[in-house]
């Protein structure tokens, strides 16, 4: 189950962080081998999973990868949901064995996860969505939350590393935009930023993200979409000011023409 139905993949949206129900550390996208389970009953959807990332688990040597083994950098992941006609939503759990999996997050917090230290992950996400009966001007609405908690073996970790860190994003979208086969769509969120620190120090890793797009369906095999995207510190913390090193203003600004070809 998916719990979302704003479009990805489809060649009109832009950012990938706002096509992951807004908890990148939940829906981490680790790809590798792995198992999983799924039972689906009137609506109900429960799915465990395990998945060891591509680039450890290939090794023979358990001390460098392997499956289930202690260098794998494997993830475990619980979802329970419910789908209605038109309307949805799910709770999900993963246990990151390296927070470095998590895919999207200011340059500060994938500094901190990114380090060679005995840590896992612990990943929380709520989303749904709602979507008219027919198309028109009522657009379809996705929204969600994550959450991350960051387990250290022991205490020699600096004060500096990020024990928590949240995510959200809202998302619309209009099918039949206007002519009959457009699209649109709106996303706003947060990539997953420090909201504390081991030291119990505030963090200043605020940042936002949103996207905008309008696909014109040109012939049947053709689809034109221009798109607009905004990052606002995407630096997190390592934003600096130039006198305190925290506080400081880094924005991007940017937008494309995406021509999609279907055969």
């Amino acid at each position: 189950m998916w719990p979302s139905v704003y479009p990805s993949g489809d060649g009109n949206t832009v950012l990938d962080v706002l096509t992951l129900n807004g908890a990148p550390g939940a829906y981490n996208k680790t790809q590798g081998p792995g198992v999983a389970l799924n039972y689906e009953n009137n609506g109900w959807n429960v799915g465990l999973q395990y998945v060891c990332d591509l680039d450890t688990c290939t090794g023979s040597n358990p001390r460098d990868g392997g499956i289930a083994a202690d260098s794998s950098k494997g993830v475990g992941t619980f979802q329970i949901g419910y789908e209605g006609e038109q309307w949805g939503f799910a709770g999900i759990y993963s246990w990151l064995q390296s927070p470095s999996l998590v895919p999207y997050a200011t340059s500060y917090t994938q500094l901190s996860y990114a380090q060679d230290l005995d840590m896992s992950l612990n990943a929380f996400g709520l989303a749904a969505y709602w979507q008219p009966e027919e198309s028109g001007w009522i657009p379809a609405i996705s929204a969600g939350w994550g959450l991350n908690t960051t387990n250290f073996a022991n205490d020699n970790v600096a004060d500096s590393y990020v024990s928590t860190s949240q995510s959200w994003q809202v998302a619309v979208h209009w099918d039949d935009a206007f002519i009959q086969g457009n699209s649109a769509g709106m996303a706003v969120g947060q990539a997953t930023f420090a909201t504390d620190l081991k030291g119990a120090d505030t963090p200043f890793d605020g940042n936002y993200v949103w996207e905008w797009y309008y696909g014109f369906q040109v012939t049947d095999n053709i689809t034109l979409t221009p798109s607009m995207f905004y990052l606002s510190r995407p630096l997190g913390q390592l934003t600096f000011d130039g006198v305190d090193g925290k506080d400081g203003t880094f924005r991007q600004f940017g937008g494309l023409i995406r021509t999609t070809f279907t055969f």
